[in-house]
């Protein structure tokens, strides 16, 4: 228990380093891509009343095209982030339990040999 004991007292006092997802080592200047469709930007050619009135309608149409679009990438980004965040703790608790499984089997492989000494 002791030694359980030490070894999470050191998890918890080691510096944090990023780690990696798959072969790309955590940072802020990771690359992240939206699978959303961007809207393409609309061409106006206004030549009289009418055509400029279909440009407005056009842009309109554009704009709420937009808005979806920062949307789905908002929610997407929002997804991403809560799945990036469950692997990574999934991840460490298997490592950390791997870990202190290691440590306890060392123990009680030294209390094994300690048995030998009496």
């Amino acid at each position: 228990m002791r030694a359980l004991t030490l070894i999470l007292l050191l998890l918890l006092s080691v510096p944090a380093h990023a780690g990696s997802i798959g072969y790309t080592t955590v940072s802020p200047y990771m690359d992240w891509t939206s699978d959303c469709s961007k809207p393409y930007e609309p061409s106006f050619i206004i030549s009289d009343v009418s055509s400029y009135n279909y440009a407005v309608d056009e842009f309109n149409s554009y704009v709420s095209e937009v808005e979806n679009y920062i949307q789905c990438i908002k929610s997407e980004a929002q997804s991403d982030s809560k799945t990036i965040i469950q692997a990574i703790e999934n991840a460490a608790k298997s490592e950390i339990d791997e870990a202190i499984n290691a440590v306890e089997s060392a123990q009680s492989s030294l209390e094994m040999q300690k048995a030998f000494l009496n």
